[in-house]
Protein backbone atom coordinates (compact mmCIF):
# COMPACT_ATOMS: atom_id res chain seq x y z
CA UNK A 1 0.00 0.00 0.00
CA UNK A 2 2.80 2.30 0.93
CA UNK A 3 4.63 1.46 -2.30
CA UNK A 4 1.46 2.13 -4.33
CA UNK A 5 1.09 5.55 -2.73
CA UNK A 6 4.72 6.30 -3.45
CA UNK A 7 4.24 5.15 -7.05
CA UNK A 8 1.18 7.37 -7.47
CA UNK A 9 2.98 10.40 -6.05
CA UNK A 10 5.97 9.73 -8.29
CA UNK A 11 3.68 9.64 -11.33
CA UNK A 12 2.00 12.86 -10.23
CA UNK A 13 5.36 14.52 -9.71
CA UNK A 14 6.56 13.30 -13.10
CA UNK A 15 3.41 14.66 -14.75
CA UNK A 16 3.85 18.02 -13.02
CA UNK A 17 7.44 18.21 -14.22
CA UNK A 18 6.41 17.30 -17.77
CA UNK A 19 3.57 19.83 -17.80
CA UNK A 20 5.91 22.50 -16.44
CA UNK A 21 8.52 21.63 -19.06
CA UNK A 22 5.98 21.73 -21.90
CA UNK A 23 4.50 24.97 -20.56
CA UNK A 24 7.96 26.53 -20.28
CA UNK A 25 8.86 25.29 -23.74
CA UNK A 26 5.67 26.74 -25.19
CA UNK A 27 6.26 29.98 -23.31
CA UNK A 28 9.84 30.17 -24.58
CA UNK A 29 8.64 29.36 -28.08
CA UNK A 30 5.97 32.06 -27.86
CA UNK A 31 8.54 34.58 -26.62
CA UNK A 32 10.87 33.63 -29.46
CA UNK A 33 8.05 33.97 -31.95
CA UNK A 34 7.11 37.36 -30.47
CA UNK A 35 10.70 38.57 -30.82
CA UNK A 36 10.84 37.26 -34.37
CA UNK A 37 7.50 38.87 -35.19
CA UNK A 38 8.72 42.17 -33.70
CA UNK A 39 11.87 41.97 -35.78
CA UNK A 40 9.85 41.16 -38.88
CA UNK A 41 7.57 44.10 -38.16
CA UNK A 42 10.46 46.53 -37.74
CA UNK A 43 11.08 48.27 -41.04
CA UNK A 44 14.48 48.88 -42.55
CA UNK A 45 15.61 52.52 -42.46
CA UNK A 46 17.69 54.29 -45.10
CA UNK A 47 18.79 57.83 -44.23
CA UNK A 48 20.40 59.75 -47.10
CA UNK A 49 22.07 63.12 -46.55
CA UNK A 50 23.55 65.38 -49.24
CA UNK A 51 26.25 67.91 -48.34
CA UNK A 52 25.49 71.58 -49.16
CA UNK A 53 22.66 70.81 -51.58
CA UNK A 54 20.48 73.89 -52.16
CA UNK A 55 16.73 73.97 -51.66
CA UNK A 56 15.85 74.23 -55.36
CA UNK A 57 18.55 72.00 -56.89
CA UNK A 58 16.53 68.79 -57.29
CA UNK A 59 14.19 68.57 -60.25
CA UNK A 60 11.18 67.98 -58.03
CA UNK A 61 12.07 71.09 -56.03
CA UNK A 62 12.42 73.35 -59.07
CA UNK A 63 15.89 72.64 -60.42
CA UNK A 64 17.05 71.96 -63.96
CA UNK A 65 19.55 69.34 -62.75
CA UNK A 66 18.73 65.80 -63.85
CA UNK A 67 17.79 63.88 -60.67
CA UNK A 68 15.36 61.13 -61.75
CA UNK A 69 16.05 58.81 -58.81
CA UNK A 70 15.43 61.38 -56.09
CA UNK A 71 12.51 62.91 -57.98
CA UNK A 72 10.92 59.49 -58.36
CA UNK A 73 11.36 58.67 -54.68
CA UNK A 74 10.00 62.07 -53.62
CA UNK A 75 6.88 61.48 -55.70
CA UNK A 76 6.28 58.13 -54.00
CA UNK A 77 6.15 59.73 -50.55
CA UNK A 78 5.79 63.09 -48.85
CA UNK A 79 7.85 66.11 -49.93
CA UNK A 80 8.57 68.77 -47.28
CA UNK A 81 8.63 72.44 -48.25
CA UNK A 82 9.21 73.70 -44.72
CA UNK A 83 11.94 71.44 -43.31
CA UNK A 84 14.80 73.05 -41.38
CA UNK A 85 18.37 71.99 -40.68
CA UNK A 86 21.18 74.02 -39.07
CA UNK A 87 23.20 76.67 -40.92
CA UNK A 88 26.27 74.44 -41.12
CA UNK A 89 26.97 70.75 -41.58
CA UNK A 90 28.36 69.46 -38.26
CA UNK A 91 25.64 71.29 -36.32
CA UNK A 92 22.97 69.55 -38.38
CA UNK A 93 24.62 66.15 -38.06
CA UNK A 94 24.85 66.37 -34.28
CA UNK A 95 21.11 67.04 -34.07
CA UNK A 96 20.24 64.56 -36.81
CA UNK A 97 21.90 61.66 -34.97
CA UNK A 98 21.03 62.66 -31.38
CA UNK A 99 17.70 64.50 -31.43
CA UNK A 100 19.26 67.11 -29.12
CA UNK A 101 20.20 70.73 -29.91
CA UNK A 102 23.77 71.10 -31.17
CA UNK A 103 24.67 73.45 -28.29
CA UNK A 104 24.07 70.53 -25.91
CA UNK A 105 25.11 67.57 -28.04
CA UNK A 106 28.68 68.74 -28.57
CA UNK A 107 28.79 71.04 -31.60
CA UNK A 108 27.99 74.35 -29.96
CA UNK A 109 30.94 75.98 -31.71
CA UNK A 110 32.86 75.63 -34.93
CA UNK A 111 36.41 76.38 -36.03
CA UNK A 112 37.99 76.38 -39.47
CA UNK A 113 38.80 72.69 -39.20
CA UNK A 114 35.19 71.97 -38.41
CA UNK A 115 35.74 70.14 -35.14
CA UNK A 116 34.51 72.59 -32.51
CA UNK A 117 35.95 75.17 -30.14
CA UNK A 118 37.24 72.89 -27.39
CA UNK A 119 35.89 72.10 -23.96
CA UNK A 120 34.58 75.55 -23.11
CA UNK A 121 31.57 73.88 -21.50
CA UNK A 122 29.34 70.88 -22.00
CA UNK A 123 27.97 71.10 -25.52
CA UNK A 124 31.05 72.75 -27.02
CA UNK A 125 33.41 69.77 -27.08
CA UNK A 126 33.66 69.63 -30.86
CA UNK A 127 32.40 66.06 -31.14
CA UNK A 128 29.13 64.23 -30.55
CA UNK A 129 29.42 64.08 -26.78
CA UNK A 130 28.39 61.36 -24.36
CA UNK A 131 25.46 63.25 -22.86
CA UNK A 132 23.51 62.02 -25.90
CA UNK A 133 22.89 58.59 -27.38
CA UNK A 134 23.26 58.33 -31.14
CA UNK A 135 20.42 56.87 -33.17
CA UNK A 136 22.93 54.23 -34.26
CA UNK A 137 23.43 53.09 -30.67
CA UNK A 138 19.72 53.01 -29.89
CA UNK A 139 18.76 51.08 -33.01
CA UNK A 140 21.68 48.70 -32.60
CA UNK A 141 20.40 47.91 -29.10
CA UNK A 142 16.99 47.22 -30.65
CA UNK A 143 18.41 44.53 -32.92
CA UNK A 144 19.14 46.58 -36.03
CA UNK A 145 22.20 46.07 -38.21
CA UNK A 146 23.69 49.55 -38.35
CA UNK A 147 25.68 50.82 -41.33
CA UNK A 148 27.26 54.14 -42.25
CA UNK A 149 29.28 55.34 -45.23
CA UNK A 150 30.48 58.85 -46.03
CA UNK A 151 31.02 62.02 -44.04
CA UNK A 152 31.01 61.90 -40.23
CA UNK A 153 32.26 65.33 -39.03
CA UNK A 154 31.35 64.59 -35.40
CA UNK A 155 34.67 63.70 -33.83
CA UNK A 156 38.09 62.31 -34.68
CA UNK A 157 39.25 60.24 -31.70
CA UNK A 158 38.81 56.48 -31.48
CA UNK A 159 35.87 56.67 -29.08
CA UNK A 160 34.19 59.44 -31.10
CA UNK A 161 34.02 57.92 -34.60
CA UNK A 162 30.91 56.08 -35.84
CA UNK A 163 32.26 52.58 -35.18
CA UNK A 164 32.30 53.55 -31.48
CA UNK A 165 28.91 55.28 -31.58
CA UNK A 166 26.64 52.44 -32.61
CA UNK A 167 27.51 51.71 -36.23
CA UNK A 168 28.68 48.16 -36.90
CA UNK A 169 29.91 48.52 -40.48
CA UNK A 170 31.44 51.83 -41.47
CA UNK A 171 33.48 53.46 -44.21
CA UNK A 172 33.83 57.12 -43.35
CA UNK A 173 35.69 60.37 -43.75
CA UNK A 174 35.84 61.71 -40.17
CA UNK A 175 36.57 65.33 -41.16
CA UNK A 176 34.41 67.83 -42.96
CA UNK A 177 35.79 68.12 -46.49
CA UNK A 178 38.26 66.59 -48.90
CA UNK A 179 39.08 66.05 -52.54
CA UNK A 180 36.56 63.67 -54.08
CA UNK A 181 39.23 61.79 -56.03
CA UNK A 182 42.07 61.31 -53.53
CA UNK A 183 43.32 61.69 -49.96
CA UNK A 184 44.29 65.29 -50.70
CA UNK A 185 42.31 67.43 -48.29
CA UNK A 186 40.61 70.74 -49.04
CA UNK A 187 42.24 72.90 -46.36
CA UNK A 188 45.86 73.91 -45.83
CA UNK A 189 45.71 73.14 -42.10
CA UNK A 190 45.06 69.41 -42.61
CA UNK A 191 46.49 68.64 -46.08
CA UNK A 192 45.77 64.89 -46.01
CA UNK A 193 42.45 63.18 -45.33
CA UNK A 194 42.24 59.91 -43.42
CA UNK A 195 39.46 57.45 -44.20
CA UNK A 196 38.36 54.79 -41.72
CA UNK A 197 36.77 51.39 -42.31
CA UNK A 198 35.28 49.88 -39.18
CA UNK A 199 37.46 52.16 -37.08
CA UNK A 200 40.74 51.32 -38.85
CA UNK A 201 42.58 53.46 -41.39
CA UNK A 202 41.58 52.50 -44.93
CA UNK A 203 43.49 52.57 -48.21
CA UNK A 204 41.47 54.18 -50.98
CA UNK A 205 40.66 52.03 -54.03
CA UNK A 206 42.30 52.90 -57.34
CA UNK A 207 38.97 54.04 -58.80
CA UNK A 208 38.07 56.17 -55.79
CA UNK A 209 35.45 58.84 -56.33
CA UNK A 210 33.75 59.73 -53.07
CA UNK A 211 30.15 59.27 -54.22
CA UNK A 212 30.90 56.02 -56.04
CA UNK A 213 33.03 54.52 -53.26
CA UNK A 214 30.58 55.40 -50.48
CA UNK A 215 27.88 53.70 -52.55
CA UNK A 216 30.05 50.65 -53.30
CA UNK A 217 30.65 50.18 -49.59
CA UNK A 218 27.01 50.75 -48.68
CA UNK A 219 25.88 48.01 -51.06
CA UNK A 220 28.64 45.69 -49.84
CA UNK A 221 27.53 46.17 -46.23
CA UNK A 222 23.85 45.77 -47.07
CA UNK A 223 24.69 42.40 -48.60
CA UNK A 224 26.19 41.38 -45.25
CA UNK A 225 22.99 42.05 -43.30
CA UNK A 226 21.32 38.89 -42.07
CA UNK A 227 17.97 38.20 -43.72
CA UNK A 228 16.09 38.13 -40.41
CA UNK A 229 17.47 41.48 -39.15
CA UNK A 230 16.28 44.98 -40.00
CA UNK A 231 18.94 47.52 -40.96
CA UNK A 232 19.58 51.19 -40.33
CA UNK A 233 21.76 52.52 -43.15
CA UNK A 234 23.13 56.07 -43.14
CA UNK A 235 24.41 57.18 -46.57
CA UNK A 236 26.19 60.45 -45.84
CA UNK A 237 27.47 61.85 -49.13
CA UNK A 238 30.05 64.63 -49.44
CA UNK A 239 28.54 65.78 -52.76
CA UNK A 240 28.11 68.53 -53.76
CA UNK A 241 30.53 70.08 -51.20
CA UNK A 242 33.60 71.84 -52.66
CA UNK A 243 36.07 71.21 -54.15
CA UNK A 244 33.64 70.72 -57.02
CA UNK A 245 34.72 67.58 -58.89
CA UNK A 246 32.80 65.09 -61.02
CA UNK A 247 33.35 62.49 -63.74
CA UNK A 248 33.64 63.93 -67.25
CA UNK A 249 30.60 62.05 -68.54
CA UNK A 250 28.39 63.94 -66.09
CA UNK A 251 30.05 67.34 -66.61
CA UNK A 252 29.64 67.11 -70.37
CA UNK A 253 25.84 67.03 -69.98
CA UNK A 254 25.87 70.56 -68.54
CA UNK A 255 28.31 72.26 -70.90
CA UNK A 256 26.67 75.50 -72.07
CA UNK A 257 23.60 75.12 -69.83
CA UNK A 258 24.69 77.91 -67.48
CA UNK A 259 26.17 80.36 -69.98
CA UNK A 260 23.13 82.63 -69.58
CA UNK A 261 24.03 83.45 -65.97
CA UNK A 262 22.53 83.59 -62.50
CA UNK A 263 19.38 85.63 -63.10
CA UNK A 264 18.10 83.67 -66.08
CA UNK A 265 18.57 80.29 -64.39
CA UNK A 266 16.98 81.63 -61.21
CA UNK A 267 14.01 82.91 -63.16
CA UNK A 268 13.51 79.51 -64.79
CA UNK A 269 13.65 77.84 -61.39
CA UNK A 270 11.21 80.25 -59.78
CA UNK A 271 8.67 79.74 -62.54
CA UNK A 272 9.00 75.97 -62.19
CA UNK A 273 8.64 76.22 -58.40
CA UNK A 274 5.45 78.19 -58.80
CA UNK A 275 4.03 75.52 -61.13
CA UNK A 276 5.03 72.80 -58.64
CA UNK A 277 3.19 74.64 -55.85
CA UNK A 278 6.37 75.30 -53.83
CA UNK A 279 5.77 79.05 -53.94
CA UNK A 280 2.52 80.92 -54.50
CA UNK A 281 4.17 83.90 -56.17
CA UNK A 282 7.53 84.86 -57.64
CA UNK A 283 9.29 87.51 -55.53
CA UNK A 284 9.65 90.85 -57.28
CA UNK A 285 13.33 91.15 -56.41
CA UNK A 286 15.61 88.16 -56.84
CA UNK A 287 17.04 86.99 -53.50
CA UNK A 288 20.70 87.49 -54.38
CA UNK A 289 23.56 87.82 -51.93
CA UNK A 290 24.66 91.45 -51.44
CA UNK A 291 28.19 90.56 -52.57
CA UNK A 292 27.18 89.11 -55.96
CA UNK A 293 28.13 91.05 -59.07
CA UNK A 294 25.71 91.42 -61.97
CA UNK A 295 26.32 88.80 -64.63
CA UNK A 296 26.63 91.42 -67.41
CA UNK A 297 29.43 93.12 -65.44
CA UNK A 298 31.65 90.05 -65.68
CA UNK A 299 34.11 89.72 -68.53
CA UNK A 300 33.96 86.73 -70.86
CA UNK A 301 36.61 84.70 -69.02
CA UNK A 302 34.82 85.24 -65.71
CA UNK A 303 31.50 84.19 -67.23
CA UNK A 304 33.10 81.06 -68.67
CA UNK A 305 34.56 80.07 -65.32
CA UNK A 306 31.33 80.77 -63.46
CA UNK A 307 29.32 78.73 -65.97
CA UNK A 308 31.80 75.86 -65.69
CA UNK A 309 31.65 75.97 -61.88
CA UNK A 310 27.88 75.49 -61.98
CA UNK A 311 28.18 72.77 -64.63
CA UNK A 312 30.52 70.79 -62.36
CA UNK A 313 28.22 71.36 -59.38
CA UNK A 314 25.23 70.08 -61.35
CA UNK A 315 27.29 67.08 -62.48
CA UNK A 316 28.07 66.24 -58.85
CA UNK A 317 24.39 66.31 -57.99
CA UNK A 318 23.44 64.09 -60.94
CA UNK A 319 26.27 61.67 -60.13
CA UNK A 320 24.97 61.40 -56.57
CA UNK A 321 21.47 60.71 -57.89
CA UNK A 322 22.90 58.03 -60.22
CA UNK A 323 24.66 56.21 -57.38
CA UNK A 324 21.70 56.49 -55.00
CA UNK A 325 19.78 54.63 -57.68
CA UNK A 326 22.26 51.76 -57.30
CA UNK A 327 21.29 51.44 -53.62
CA UNK A 328 17.60 51.56 -54.44
CA UNK A 329 17.95 48.91 -57.15
CA UNK A 330 19.94 46.67 -54.80
CA UNK A 331 17.16 46.89 -52.21
CA UNK A 332 14.57 46.21 -54.89
CA UNK A 333 16.45 43.15 -56.18
CA UNK A 334 16.92 41.79 -52.66
CA UNK A 335 13.21 42.19 -51.87
CA UNK A 336 13.85 44.67 -49.05
CA UNK A 337 12.71 47.91 -50.66
CA UNK A 338 9.02 47.63 -49.79
CA UNK A 339 9.83 47.35 -46.08
CA UNK A 340 12.29 50.24 -46.08
CA UNK A 341 11.58 53.74 -44.78
CA UNK A 342 13.67 56.26 -46.74
CA UNK A 343 14.45 59.79 -45.57
CA UNK A 344 16.38 62.21 -47.78
CA UNK A 345 17.62 65.68 -46.83
CA UNK A 346 20.45 68.17 -47.25
CA UNK A 347 22.55 69.11 -44.22
CA UNK A 348 22.23 72.89 -44.78
CA UNK A 349 21.66 75.39 -47.54
CA UNK A 350 23.83 75.87 -50.62
CA UNK A 351 27.36 77.08 -49.92
CA UNK A 352 28.09 80.55 -51.28
CA UNK A 353 31.05 81.15 -48.97
CA UNK A 354 34.70 81.50 -49.88
CA UNK A 355 36.92 78.47 -49.14
CA UNK A 356 39.96 80.57 -50.03
CA UNK A 357 39.51 82.35 -46.69
CA UNK A 358 39.99 79.16 -44.66
CA UNK A 359 43.46 79.10 -43.09
CA UNK A 360 46.07 79.71 -45.80
CA UNK A 361 43.95 78.38 -48.65
CA UNK A 362 44.39 81.60 -50.64
CA UNK A 363 48.03 80.58 -51.17
CA UNK A 364 47.84 76.81 -50.65
CA UNK A 365 45.06 76.05 -53.15
CA UNK A 366 46.77 77.49 -56.28
CA UNK A 367 50.04 75.84 -55.22
CA UNK A 368 48.37 72.44 -54.75
CA UNK A 369 45.50 72.23 -57.24
CA UNK A 370 44.80 73.24 -60.81
CA UNK A 371 42.34 76.11 -61.01
CA UNK A 372 42.13 76.98 -64.72
CA UNK A 373 38.70 76.78 -66.32
CA UNK A 374 39.43 73.83 -68.59
CA UNK A 375 40.59 71.68 -65.64
CA UNK A 376 37.66 72.39 -63.35
CA UNK A 377 35.93 69.25 -62.12
CA UNK A 378 38.83 66.93 -62.92
CA UNK A 379 40.98 65.09 -60.34
CA UNK A 380 43.47 67.54 -58.82
CA UNK A 381 41.35 70.61 -59.55
CA UNK A 382 39.79 72.99 -57.04
CA UNK A 383 36.84 75.33 -57.27
CA UNK A 384 33.69 76.37 -55.43
CA UNK A 385 30.69 78.01 -57.04
CA UNK A 386 30.35 81.14 -54.95
CA UNK A 387 27.46 83.35 -53.82
CA UNK A 388 26.01 83.90 -57.29
CA UNK A 389 25.09 80.29 -57.95
CA UNK A 390 24.42 79.63 -54.26
CA UNK A 391 21.74 82.33 -54.42
CA UNK A 392 20.23 80.41 -57.34
CA UNK A 393 20.41 77.09 -55.46
CA UNK A 394 18.75 78.69 -52.42
CA UNK A 395 16.04 80.35 -54.49
CA UNK A 396 13.70 81.88 -53.59
CA UNK A 397 15.11 82.20 -50.09
CA UNK A 398 17.61 84.67 -48.68
CA UNK A 399 21.34 83.86 -48.35
CA UNK A 400 22.88 80.42 -47.91
CA UNK A 401 25.04 78.19 -45.70
CA UNK A 402 26.43 79.72 -42.47
CA UNK A 403 23.44 82.07 -42.16
CA UNK A 404 20.18 81.48 -40.30
CA UNK A 405 18.25 83.23 -43.05
CA UNK A 406 15.84 80.89 -44.82
CA UNK A 407 18.32 80.05 -47.60
CA UNK A 408 20.86 78.76 -45.08
CA UNK A 409 18.59 76.51 -43.02
CA UNK A 410 15.59 75.49 -45.17
CA UNK A 411 16.52 72.33 -47.06
CA UNK A 412 14.98 69.89 -49.54
CA UNK A 413 13.65 66.81 -47.73
CA UNK A 414 11.21 63.97 -48.22
CA UNK A 415 10.17 60.65 -46.69
CA UNK A 416 9.08 57.45 -48.46
CA UNK A 417 7.41 54.45 -46.80
CA UNK A 418 4.82 53.02 -49.20
CA UNK A 419 3.32 50.51 -46.77
CA UNK A 420 2.58 53.13 -44.09
CA UNK A 421 2.79 56.66 -45.49
CA UNK A 422 0.48 57.54 -48.35
CA UNK A 423 1.90 59.20 -51.44
CA UNK A 424 1.13 62.91 -51.54
CA UNK A 425 1.33 64.90 -54.78
CA UNK A 426 1.46 68.33 -53.13
CA UNK A 427 4.16 69.56 -50.77
CA UNK A 428 3.70 69.21 -47.02
CA UNK A 429 4.15 72.71 -45.61
CA UNK A 430 4.05 72.04 -41.86
CA UNK A 431 7.05 73.33 -39.89
CA UNK A 432 9.45 70.41 -39.34
CA UNK A 433 13.08 70.27 -38.25
CA UNK A 434 16.09 68.00 -38.10
CA UNK A 435 15.40 67.49 -34.39
CA UNK A 436 12.28 65.55 -35.37
CA UNK A 437 14.21 62.79 -37.15
CA UNK A 438 15.41 60.77 -34.12
CA UNK A 439 12.00 60.77 -32.37
CA UNK A 440 10.39 59.71 -35.66
CA UNK A 441 12.86 56.87 -36.31
CA UNK A 442 12.53 55.58 -32.74
CA UNK A 443 8.75 55.61 -33.18
CA UNK A 444 9.08 53.75 -36.48
CA UNK A 445 11.28 51.09 -34.87
CA UNK A 446 9.16 50.83 -31.71
CA UNK A 447 12.06 51.93 -29.51
CA UNK A 448 11.75 54.01 -26.34
CA UNK A 449 14.31 56.73 -25.69
CA UNK A 450 16.15 56.28 -22.34
CA UNK A 451 14.57 58.58 -19.77
CA UNK A 452 17.42 58.82 -17.27
CA UNK A 453 20.72 57.06 -17.87
CA UNK A 454 22.11 55.09 -20.79
CA UNK A 455 25.08 52.73 -20.36
CA UNK A 456 25.94 54.57 -17.18
CA UNK A 457 25.72 58.00 -18.80
CA UNK A 458 23.28 60.75 -17.95
CA UNK A 459 21.46 61.91 -21.08
CA UNK A 460 19.93 65.19 -22.10
CA UNK A 461 16.19 64.86 -22.80
CA UNK A 462 15.17 64.16 -26.36
CA UNK A 463 13.98 67.23 -28.25
CA UNK A 464 11.75 67.45 -31.30
CA UNK A 465 8.70 65.24 -31.79
CA UNK A 466 7.79 62.16 -33.78
CA UNK A 467 6.29 63.00 -37.15
CA UNK A 468 5.00 59.46 -37.63
CA UNK A 469 1.44 59.91 -36.27
CA UNK A 470 0.96 62.93 -38.51
CA UNK A 471 2.52 61.38 -41.61
CA UNK A 472 0.47 58.18 -41.24
CA UNK A 473 -2.77 60.12 -40.74
CA UNK A 474 -3.29 59.15 -37.09
CA UNK A 475 -3.06 62.82 -36.10
CA UNK A 476 -4.61 65.67 -38.04
CA UNK A 477 -2.02 68.37 -37.42
CA UNK A 478 1.32 69.27 -35.85
CA UNK A 479 2.02 71.77 -33.09
CA UNK A 480 1.89 75.12 -34.87
CA UNK A 481 3.79 76.85 -32.05
CA UNK A 482 6.85 74.63 -32.34
CA UNK A 483 10.11 76.50 -31.54
CA UNK A 484 13.52 76.14 -33.18
CA UNK A 485 16.62 78.26 -32.62
CA UNK A 486 19.91 78.72 -34.50
CA UNK A 487 23.24 80.35 -33.67
CA UNK A 488 26.60 80.47 -35.46
CA UNK A 489 29.42 83.04 -35.37
CA UNK A 490 27.16 85.47 -33.49
CA UNK A 491 24.51 85.23 -36.19
CA UNK A 492 21.32 83.94 -34.63
CA UNK A 493 17.63 83.35 -35.20
CA UNK A 494 14.60 81.73 -33.66
CA UNK A 495 11.27 80.69 -35.12
CA UNK A 496 8.04 80.06 -33.24
CA UNK A 497 4.98 79.32 -35.29
CA UNK A 498 4.88 81.74 -38.21
CA UNK A 499 7.15 84.30 -36.53
CA UNK A 500 10.91 84.54 -36.81
CA UNK A 501 13.57 86.95 -35.61
CA UNK A 502 17.06 86.99 -37.07
CA UNK A 503 20.31 88.86 -36.40
CA UNK A 504 22.89 88.87 -39.22
CA UNK A 505 25.98 91.04 -39.51
CA UNK A 506 26.22 93.66 -42.25
CA UNK A 507 26.11 93.62 -45.26
CA UNK A 508 24.00 90.44 -45.01
CA UNK A 509 21.68 91.85 -42.35
CA UNK A 510 21.22 94.92 -40.18
CA UNK A 511 23.46 93.84 -37.27
CA UNK A 512 20.40 93.84 -35.02
CA UNK A 513 17.24 91.80 -34.56
CA UNK A 514 14.87 91.77 -37.54
CA UNK A 515 11.29 90.47 -37.33
CA UNK A 516 9.46 88.51 -40.02
CA UNK A 517 6.08 86.85 -40.40
CA UNK A 518 6.90 83.86 -42.58
CA UNK A 519 3.26 83.13 -43.37
CA UNK A 520 2.77 86.42 -45.16
CA UNK A 521 6.43 86.98 -46.04
CA UNK A 522 8.19 83.61 -46.56
CA UNK A 523 11.11 85.26 -48.38
CA UNK A 524 12.10 87.55 -45.47
CA UNK A 525 11.66 90.78 -47.41
CA UNK A 526 9.71 92.98 -44.95
CA UNK A 527 11.33 93.61 -41.56
CA UNK A 528 8.49 94.31 -39.09
CA UNK A 529 10.66 95.08 -36.06
CA UNK A 530 9.87 98.80 -36.09
CA UNK A 531 6.18 98.26 -36.85
CA UNK A 532 5.48 95.61 -34.20
CA UNK A 533 7.82 96.19 -31.23
CA UNK A 534 5.57 94.15 -28.91
CA UNK A 535 5.95 91.03 -31.07
CA UNK A 536 9.69 91.70 -31.38
CA UNK A 537 10.04 91.84 -27.59
CA UNK A 538 8.01 88.66 -27.25
CA UNK A 539 10.26 86.86 -29.72
CA UNK A 540 13.46 88.13 -28.10
CA UNK A 541 12.20 86.62 -24.86
CA UNK A 542 11.61 83.33 -26.70
CA UNK A 543 15.21 83.53 -27.95
CA UNK A 544 16.56 84.22 -24.44
CA UNK A 545 14.69 81.22 -23.09
CA UNK A 546 16.04 79.03 -25.91
CA UNK A 547 19.61 80.23 -25.32
CA UNK A 548 19.41 79.58 -21.58
CA UNK A 549 17.75 76.17 -22.03
CA UNK A 550 20.42 75.01 -24.47
CA UNK A 551 23.51 76.63 -22.98
CA UNK A 552 24.19 78.94 -25.92
CA UNK A 553 27.29 81.09 -25.45
CA UNK A 554 26.22 84.43 -26.87
CA UNK A 555 28.86 86.70 -28.34
CA UNK A 556 29.40 89.28 -31.04
CA UNK A 557 30.01 88.43 -34.67
CA UNK A 558 33.17 86.38 -35.00
CA UNK A 559 35.90 86.90 -37.57
CA UNK A 560 35.64 83.43 -39.00
CA UNK A 561 35.62 81.41 -42.21
CA UNK A 562 32.49 81.70 -44.34
CA UNK A 563 32.71 85.49 -44.41
CA UNK A 564 34.09 86.20 -47.92
CA UNK A 565 36.65 88.43 -46.24
CA UNK A 566 39.28 88.25 -48.96
CA UNK A 567 36.68 89.15 -51.62
CA UNK A 568 37.56 86.16 -53.82
CA UNK A 569 34.01 86.20 -55.17
CA UNK A 570 33.60 89.96 -55.42
CA UNK A 571 34.16 90.79 -59.04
Amino acid sequence: MISKIKYTKNVEFFLIIMISFVTASCSAKNQTEQIQNTKAAQPNILLIVADDLGFSDLGEFGGEINTPTLDGLANQGVKFSNFYAAPICSFTRSMLLSGVDNHLSGLGGFDSEGVGLGTVQVGYEGYLNFRVASIGELLQDAGYSTIMTGKWHLGLEEDQVPHSRGFEQTYVMPRGSSSHYSELAASSKIPTTIYLENGKEAVLPNDFYSTKTYTDKMIEYLKNVEDDKPFFAFASYTAPHWPLQAPDEFIEKYEGIYDSGYDEIMNVRLNKMQKLGLISEIPKDFPRSPIVANWHDLDESQKAKEAKNMAVYAAMVEAMDFHINRIIEHLRASGKLDNTLIIFMSDNGADGNDPYHIEDNVNWVPETFTTDTDSLGKPGSFTAYGPGWASVSSAPYKLYKAFSSEGGIKVPAFVVWPTEIAEKSSFESSFMTVLDVVPTLLDVAGVTYPTSTYKGRELFPLQGRSLLPYLTGKEDNLDDQYTMGWELFGRKAIRKGDWKIIDNNKPYGKSRWELYNLKSDPFEREDLSEFDPAKLSEMIEVWDQYAERNGVIQSGYADVPYSNKNEHYKR
